[in-house]
């Protein structure tokens, strides 16, 4: 037996014991008499001498900077989610508390990462049977596989008919059919995409109708996406099991039936994203080919044309990965530049245009300032009564600052920006509202290190399940017509049941809407991609990784649909990676110059 396997266990159980649960009683809370301590112990102990046996030291930078990076999202995140506070670090007590927790975890995380990566190695997703003609990559299987998940979704939209549509959605709705002023505060292409059909539901003389057929019309674009990744795995050579799994879990698990009936424009956002993400993946895998074919120069193009107008922030993603993208591919600048000139021109060429013939009120300075308000309003809310006079005048200028308390949200930046902010005053004073901003951060560091902290920590930390479905709304003094019209309502209770039974609260299966896994998976493949020597391969992550990136300074702490798209590409880029260590073994990897 090693020598540092039994203390490092003892080490994680003592963490895992002093870690505080407050939100749910189980049955190792401050038990430390407990059978199951014992059996934990005893299983970390085989675990870490797993661990040990199997441990490269060219590995170890790799693995100790995601170990760290892991134990520090766990321990803070886990302090946050509990008292919305990290004060509890700051006594000598807390602070002893937050070493143990930070040692413990980050030993455990550095022998699952380790072991994890052996797995890695050790796998070969290669098929190498012949396969049936309807589960390869021709196109028969791409229409066999998606009419499967588009019937597995069918019965959702029966039950919640015409689907899902959010206060976001109905307030689309309205502007389509010129209820609410044309705004730039939901893309514009997508409210141009909801105003056909609803437009349609009015000619029909049901609104119902055009809701369910948008619905119907986004359902099978997801659909045929997702087979279009099972018909590429295929192309790859992928074992049919992984396939499988891959169609199963777009077809069964909830969350995609869900979404796919759901009026938001995250979701084709997400679709997109994947695809822009496998497209990429492409081009630096087979450069020369991919460059020499029109046709998938235009689709690579089209499909960061559409990402880039299906979000507002979309465009500072492809803003931030241009760089990278050019300086990858500097000694093919003569096609790689006009690449990139062309998506953005035809972005803003769009929106330009968009924003005179539609005459589209440009969306308010509000929409971006969600991290600095809630700064603010916690300063407010916790140090009202030690600002001074000129400070509460200052502050005045911009918010209703005697509402801030009561409105203030660690969550959630929206009842601070719609209730209290004076959006028009920023513009006319810009430069002092910045000035406050600053001053009250130097007084007040604490306060805005955890009011940004409190408004991200559900799309880094992984026991947050949270954001995923939406409710219906109608507003019937506008559209009448337009109401829910759910069958069997009973079952309809049961099958939420259902869904948060088995999809939020299940051991194990709950981790499929966990934001903050899915995100560490693709840290975890960013950094196999480094360990074996195809930083180039980063490049393509850079998508998923910035837009998850830009969510963090979003008005919500963790909302699933803005990192749909992130989620649909980490279990994929899990599957890529190996791909890349079999080509390296294999000795079949293209030789390119970059």
């Amino acid at each position: 037996m090693d020598k540092i396997s039994i203390p490092a266990a003892l080490l994680t159980v003592f963490a895992i014991f002093i870690t505080p649960l407050v939100k749910r009683i189980t049955v190792f809370e401050r038990d430390g008499k407990h059978l199951l301590w014992l059996v934990l112990f005893i299983a970390l102990i085989f675990m870490y001498q797993k661990a040990v046996s199997v441990f490269q030291k060219n590995h170890h930078k790799t693995v100790a900077v995601l170990s760290i990076l892991f134990s520090l999202f766990y321990t803070i995140g886990g302090e946050l989610h509990r008292f919305l506070s990290l004060n509890g670090f700051f006594s000598i007590y807390g602070f002893f508390r937050f070493l143990i927790c930070l040692s413990g975890y980050g030993v455990l995380f550095y022998a699952l990462i380790t072991l994890f990566y052996h797995f890695i190695n050790s796998c070969n997703p290669l098929e190498s049977k012949t396969e049936k003609w309807w589960f390869t990559d021709n196109h028969q299987s791409l229409f066999i596989i998606w009419a499967g998940i588009f019937l597995c979704w069918l019965p959702y939209l029966y039950i919640f008919y015409p689907g899902f549509f959010s206060p976001d959605s109905i307030r689309q709705f309205e502007m389509g059919l010129g209820i609410r002023e044309f705004s730039a505060h939901h893309t514009i292409l997508h409210t141009m995409v909801m105003t056909i059909f609803i437009r349609l539901g009015e000619k029909a003389g049901n609104l119902n109708i055009g809701a369910m057929l948008y619905a119907l019309t986004q359902m099978i674009v997801m659909s045929l996406l997702f087979s279009f990744v099972i018909k590429y795995l295929a192309y790859r050579k992928v074992r049919i099991i992984i396939r499988i799994l891959f169609m199963l879990y777009f077809a069964l698990c909830p969350i995609h039936a869900l979404f796919g009936m759901t009026g938001w424009k995250d979701i084709i956002f997400g679709g997109l994203c994947l695809l822009l993400f496998i497209l990429l993946a492409e081009l630096f895998r087979r450069p020369d080919e991919i460059l020499n074919k029109k046709s998938s120069i235009f689709a690579l193009c089209l499909v960061a044309i559409l990402f880039g107008l299906f979000r507002n922030n979309a465009v500072y993603v492809l803003v931030l990965f241009a760089p990278a993208f050019l300086y990858t591919f500097r000694k093919k600048w003569k096609k790689i530049v006009p690449m990139v000139i062309v998506v953005l021109a035809a972005i803003t060429l769009f929106n330009f245009v968009a924003y005179s013939v539609f005459n589209i009120k440009k969306t308010g300075i509000e929409e971006a300032l969600s991290v600095p308000l809630q700064q603010i309003a916690r300063t407010v809310f916790l140090h009202g009564d030690e600002l001074t006079p000129e400070e509460v005048t200052r502050l005045a200028l911009f918010f209703a600052v005697e509402k801030l308390p009561d409105l203030y949200d660690p969550h959630i930046s929206d009842p601070v920006k719609w209730s209290s902010f004076k959006p028009t005053a920023f513009r006319e004073n810009t430069g002092e509202f910045w000035g406050i901003w600053f001053s009250l951060g130097i007084k007040y560091p604490n306060a805005y290190i955890t009011s940004f902290l409190l408004g991200s920590y559900g799309y880094w930390y992984p026991n947050v399940n949270e954001g995923i479905y939406t409710l219906w709304v109608y507003p019937e003094e506008t559209m009448p017509s337009l109401r829910a019209q759910h069958r069997f309502p009973l079952r309809s209770g049961l099958f939420f049941l259902l869904i948060d039974g088995f999809v939020r609260n299940m051991p194990i299966l709950s981790m499929i809407s966990s934001i903050g896994l899915n995100v560490w998976l693709i840290f975890l493949s960013a950094g196999y991609l480094l360990l074996i020597n195809k930083r180039r391969m980063l490049v393509p992550l850079l998508i998923p990784a910035l837009v998850w990136f830009t969510t963090l300074a979003s008005p919500v702490y963790a909302e699933y649909r803005y990192v749909y798209g992130v989620i649909l590409c980490a279990p994929l880029i899990l599957v890529l990676i190996i791909l890349e260590k079999n080509a390296i073994i294999n000795n079949n990897y293209e030789k390119e110059t970059i």
